[in-house]
């Protein structure tokens, strides 16, 4: 949905959950404007979107070339160089037609677990620092 300044619907697209246009309703403001599904940009004469590193084709919903990012080989689904957003369209996005988020989400929740974990050790070392210190200066 596209809305102008004043809070006024301009166009509306509804997508089926691999990004084939389901309907567009747009003023002649907007019109053949190219932001469609997932905020992708969209060429009208190929019918393909572009995602960055590759495009994309709702009708196939795969990529018409391969993935440069290898994938993960501890997760099959990431193997296959054409799916997008490992097959999941409903749950993840492909952002930038490299890798689906999940992916993404991993990477950062590890490195999330990690600092807090990290962050939890060190607290209890400073908490036992200052203990045993504080002792030392209550005994004096």
């Amino acid at each position: 949905m596209i809305v102008d300044e004043n809070g006024a619907t301009v166009a509306n697209y509804s997508y089926d959950p691999w990004g084939k246009v389901l309907s567009v309703s747009e003023n002649a403001a907007v019109a053949g404007q190219p932001i469609g599904y997932a905020g992708y940009y969209y060429d009208r004469e190929t019918k393909l979107y572009y995602l960055q590193a590759r495009y994309y084709d709702p009708e196939t919903a795969r990529f018409i070339s391969r993935d440069p990012d290898p994938g993960d080989k501890d997760d099959p689904i990431t193997q296959n160089a054409y799916t997008y957003a490992n097959d999941n369209p409903v749950m993840l996005v492909d952002p930038d037609g490299n890798r689906g988020l999940t992916t993404l989400y991993r990477t950062v929740a590890g490195a999330l677990t990690y600092v807090m974990v990290s962050g939890a050790v060190a607290k209890s070392l400073v908490k036992k620092a200052v203990g045993k210190v504080t002792k030392k200066v209550l005994r004096k």
